[in-house]
C-alpha cells in the first residue's frame, strides 16, 4: 500500500513538472515576434495538441498571465510578466546601490551587515557582507529567510507594514519562539512595533540566537514607503548599553544613506 501510495505522490510530481515545463513553453512561444497567436499556431508551435493546448491557456488566463482577445480569439500575454520584471529589477538595483553601504557599514562596525527585504511574510537576506571582528554570527546567508517577529532588519520591515498587514501577519505565523528572549505575545510585538516606528531601529538581543544581536533600521524609496532594511549582527556583547547609542547611529545612518541613494524624501 505504501508502495502504491509513493508511486501516486511520485506520479502527480512528474505530471506537475511537465504541465510547467509546457506551460514555459506557450509562454516563450508568446513572447516572439507576433505579439497575438491563435490555438492552432500555438499547438502547432508547441507540438502539443489541441486539447492540452487550449488547458494549459486556460490556467494561464485564470492567473492573469494570458488573455484572449475577444475579437479574434487569438492568446497574448499580458503586463504581468512587466510587473514581475519591474520587481526583479528593483531588487538587482536596490542590491546593487546596497553594496558599497553595506561594505561601508561592516567596514564601521566591524560586524556583518545586511540587506533584508520583505518576501512571502518573510525576512530574506538580499546581500551580505562581513567585517573584520573574528568571531561571526553564521546563521542568516544571502538567500536566507527569517519569520519577520524576531531579528532586526525583519521586524523593522514588520513595523512598517499597514496596520491590518501586521495583524494578518501576527494571527497567520503563531509567532513561535526561537530562544526564551524571542517576542510571541502579540500584544508585547505590537508594543515593540510601534517602538520601532517611534525610535526608526529595531534591536535583537538574543531572540534569535543565543550569544548574538542585532541592530536594523528601514531602507525607503522614492515614495517614502519602507522597502528594506539595512542591519548589522555579531556577538551580544558587541551591543551591551554602554555600546549601543554610536552603533544605532551608525546603522541609521547608513539606512538615510541607502535611502538618499533610492531618492527616497528627506
Amino acid at each position: 500500500m505504501k508502495d502504491f501510495e509513493m508511486a501516486n505522490t511520485s506520479s502527480s510530481k512528474s505530471y506537475k513538472v511537465h504541465s510547467l515545463e509546457r506551460g514555459l513553453d506557450l509562454i516563450e512561444i508568446l513572447a516572439d515576434e507576433v505579439p497575438e497567436k491563435s490555438l492552432t499556431e500555438l499547438s502547432k508551435r508547441a507540438g502539443f495538441n489541441l486539447s492540452t493546448t487550449h488547458r494549459i491557456l486556460n490556467a494561464l488566463k485564470s492567473r492573469g498571465y494570458v488573455e484572449q482577445n475577444p475579437g479574434t480569439s487569438k492568446y497574448k500575454l499580458t503586463f504581468r510578466f512587466f510587473e514581475i520584471g519591474n520587481v526583479v529589477v528593483r531588487h538587482l538595483n536596490l542590491r546593487e546601490e546596497a553594496v558599497p553601504v553595506l561594505t561601508e557599514l561592516a567596514e564601521k562596525t566591524g560586524e556583518s551587515a545586511y540587506l533584508i527585504i520583505l518576501d512571502k511574510d518573510e525576512g530574506l537576506c538580499l546581500e551580505r557582507i562581513d567585517g573584520h571582528h573574528y568571531v561571526k554570527v553564521l546563521f542568516l546567508q544571502v538567500g536566507g529567510r527569517m519569520p519577520l517577529h524576531i531579528g532586526g532588519g525583519p521586524r523593522v520591515l514588520l513595523a512598517h507594514l499597514p496596520e491590518e498587514e501586521i495583524e494578518r501577519v501576527i494571527k497567520s505565523k503563531e509567532l513561535p519562539g526561537w530562544t526564551e528572549r524571542s517576542i510571541t505575545d502579540p500584544d508585547l510585538l505590537r508594543k515593540d512595533l510601534k517602538k520601532i516606528r517611534e525610535e526608526g531601529y529595531a534591536l535583537s538581543f538574543e531572540d534569535v540566537t543565543e550569544g548574538a544581536a542585532a541592530l536594523g533600521s528601514p531602507v525607503r524609496n522614492w515614495k517614502g514607503e519602507v522597502i528594506a532594511a539595512v542591519s548589522i549582527s555579531g556577538i551580544s556583547s558587541h551591543f551591551a548599553k554602554d555600546k549601543l547609542p554610536p552603533l544605532v547611529k551608525i546603522v541609521k545612518d547608513a539606512a538615510y544613506e541607502l535611502s538618499r541613494e533610492l531618492n527616497a524624501p528627506s
